[in-house]
């Protein structure tokens, strides 16, 4: 029953539409906040991340990972200025976001080809239906990481970036995904829509395309991010004592 009444709250956002209102505004906001401040501090990765495409070098694997960190460094709330001292501070955040986020992507290409192959060699009944069955299990997997790990990277942020917080944070974004997920799915079928159509209209035929696509591809992730981050306060503001609790105390 906690759980059900949990969804139903985190369905909250949507109805009455005022809440929707609200919900929308807050993404905006930290959308014009989190843009600026991406591109001041890190239009380097962006320069880097356009010459790996151009000259097609293999560093694109390390330097998407460390993007998509330091975008959600970027979105998280905080009371701190977000300069060199704020990165400093959160070094080992960054190291484990990134060493996590290149780990899942050799894990996606290796999910891919695997996927591949098998569609690929795919003459029979049988071999078909475990295509599919492939298929399947693997939007499965996309969607619970699609909650899981920015809601993992924003625990882990809120910590100390300890060894024990680093699996604590995966209890409590599993627990975050869990009794908030009739949301989760419905932002990860949207967005996965979204993303897609954005995939089929950009075409990259020169430089200066490649330079159009790469930033919008960005922002879309920023505005991706936003959406995530602002939706993770929400939830802890409502439930802050399930995910921190503090001492029992003694009748």
């Amino acid at each position: 029953m906690q759980l059900l009444a949990s969804w139903k709250q985190s369905l909250g956002i949507f109805y009455p539409l005022n809440n929707l209102k609200l919900f929308g505004f807050a993404i905006l906001r930290a959308i014009q906040v989190a843009v600026p401040q991406f591109l001041k501090m890190f239009w380097w990765l962006i320069g880097v991340s356009l010459l790996s495409d151009y000259f097609e070098l293999p560093t694109d694997i390390l330097v998407m990972p460390l993007i998509i960190v330091c975008i959600y460094l970027v979105v998280r709330p905080s009371v701190g200025i977000k300069n060199l001292d704020y990165l400093k501070n959160h070094g080992w955040h960054i190291f484990g976001g990134v060493i996590l986020s290149l780990v899942l992507a050799l894990i996606s290409l290796a999910v891919a080809e695997g996927e591949g192959l098998v569609l690929s060699s795919s003459e029979s009944f049988s071999l078909n239906a475990l295509a599919w069955l492939l298929v399947i299990v693997d939007s499965v997997v996309l969607a619970i990481l699609f909650a899981l790990l920015p809601l993992w990277f924003f625990f882990f942020l809120d910590s100390r970036a300890t060894i024990g917080d680093f699996f604590v944070s995966w209890k409590r974004a599993f627990l975050m995904a869990l009794y908030a997920l009739p949301v989760w799915l419905l932002l990860f079928v949207v967005l996965e829509w979204i993303l897609g159509l954005f995939e089929m209209v950009t075409v990259v035929e020169s430089w200066w395309s490649l330079i159009l696509v790469t930033f919008v591809s960005i922002c879309v992730q920023i505005m991706v991010a936003c959406l995530l981050s602002v939706f993770y306060t929400k939830r802890l503001h409502e439930q802050f004592e399930f995910y921190f609790p503090g001492p029992q105390r003694q009748e």
